[in-house]
């Protein structure tokens, strides 16, 4: 597991300008095989975000070609190509979004409902959904 380094100060739920969810917090998870299969323990202060309305800040990664994205993946990291993943899934959250956004590969703001995924085939932690991107 992959896990980028955050400061101390970046641990509680919802911290920061706006209260925007720092990364730090989601990396606050931890996998362990129990008869063959990968079960996931979430830290308190995530269980406490699941189903509340957040925001997010990160990069936009498309799941598909356009301009515009109504589903797509939000980084912790920056994109550099479509295969590299600079985390682990406890470093990206899949977002489904109202109003489609425009790509970009600046940092947006991303405000919607957040659910934590206990279990998923394609092993994401994260789901955010009825989200709309905030102009700041």
């Amino acid at each position: 597991m992959f896990v980028l380094p955050y400061p101390k100060s970046e641990v509680s739920p919802a911290s920061g300008p706006n209260d925007v969810v720092p990364w730090g917090t989601l990396a606050q998870v931890t996998h362990r095989t129990v008869d063959g299969h990968i079960e996931h323990h979430f830290s308190k202060a995530i269980s406490a975000l699941d189903d509340k309305k957040v925001k997010l800040r990160g990069f936009l990664i498309p799941l598909n070609h356009g301009e515009k994205h109504s589903h797509f993946l939000l980084s912790a990291s920056p994109r550099s190509c479509f295969e590299c993943w600079a985390a682990g899934p406890e470093g990206w959250v899949e977002v489904i979004s109202e109003v489609p956004v425009e790509d970009t590969y600046n940092q947006i703001l991303v405000s919607g409902r957040f659910l934590v995924v206990r279990s998923d085939r394609d092993d994401l932690h994260y789901r955010m959904v009825d989200a709309v991107r905030v102009l700041h």
